[in-house]
């Protein structure tokens, strides 16, 4: 059994806040992942009671734990390792090996338009210049951030839409 119509537009809509966060300001607020998390796990004791809480809380703790290595060594941020593993408390086992690999194909997306936007900016109208030139600002110069909560959310929502 799934969860509800309800249950994933409210996902949904969690995530696509996470996304436009990161997209805007490169960084995603700890109430987002939050809500998500105790969303998750309302919608799985819902879906399928204290087994399903169990199963949620595993996949949650397995992405976690998963992602942590990326995120020590610099190559996420955290706001996004906290998206991924609230995200991962909606999933079973099973989908949550689609959800990673679906989250990694959209990473690729994610990461090319980031670039490409990037490097537009140089001859972009305005609006997008000054955008760009923000979300240099606010990285220092240390080279291009991806927003990855965006490809998250993609992945996760895929995982379910399997199901």
């Amino acid at each position: 059994m799934g969860h509800s119509a309800l249950h994933l537009e409210l996902l949904a809509a969690l995530l696509a806040l996470a996304g436009a966060w990161d997209v805007a300001e490169r960084r995603v607020p700890n109430a987002l992942p939050a809500c998500i998390a105790a969303a998750g796990l309302v919608a799985q004791g819902l879906r399928g009671g204290v087994a399903a809480v169990g199963a949620g809380l595993v996949c949650g703790l397995a992405v976690g734990a998963l992602l942590v290595v990326p995120w020590r060594r610099g190559l996420m941020g955290g706001g996004d390792l906290k998206v991924a593993a609230s995200a991962a408390l909606w999933l079973g086992p099973a989908e949550t090996i689609v959800f990673l690999l679906a989250s990694a194909l959209a990473g690729g997306v994610v990461s090319l338009a980031t670039w490409f936007l990037d490097r537009r900016a140089l001859v972009a109208p305005p609006a997008l210049a000054a955008a760009s030139w923000r979300s240099a600002a606010m990285r220092g110069g240390a080279g291009l951030t991806v927003p990855y909560s965006v490809a998250i959310a993609a992945g996760a929502l895929a995982a379910l839409s399997v199901r």
